[in-house]
C-alpha cells in the first residue's frame, strides 16, 4: 500500500481533526497511514451500522406511527 504524502495529517482527519498523541509520531510513516486506514474504515464501518440499526427500528414501529417519525427525523 503506498503512503500518502502526509500520513499524520491522514491520521488527524482519520480522528475527526484531533491531535494523535505524542508517542504517534515515534511510528513509521507506513504505521501511520495503515493506523488512519484502519480508523477511517472503523468509522465508516460504525456509520453504516448505525444506519442500518436506525433503519431495523423504524421498521418495528406500526406503520402509521412510522410516517410520524419519519417526518420528525427528516427522513
Amino acid at each position: 500500500m503506498p503512503v500518502p504524502p502526509d500520513p499524520h495529517a491522514a491520521l488527524r482527519d482519520a480522528l475527526g481533526g484531533v491531535q494523535p498523541p505524542d508517542g504517534v509520531a515515534a511510528l513509521d510513516d507506513a504505521v501511520v497511514a495503515d493506523l488512519a486506514a484502519a480508523i477511517a474504515d472503523a468509522r465508516r464501518a460504525e456509520a453504516d451500522a448505525l444506519a442500518a440499526s436506525g433503519e431495523h427500528s423504524l421498521k418495528l414501529l406500526p406503520f402509521p406511527l412510522r410516517i410520524g417519525v419519519k417526518k420528525v427525523l427528516g427522513l
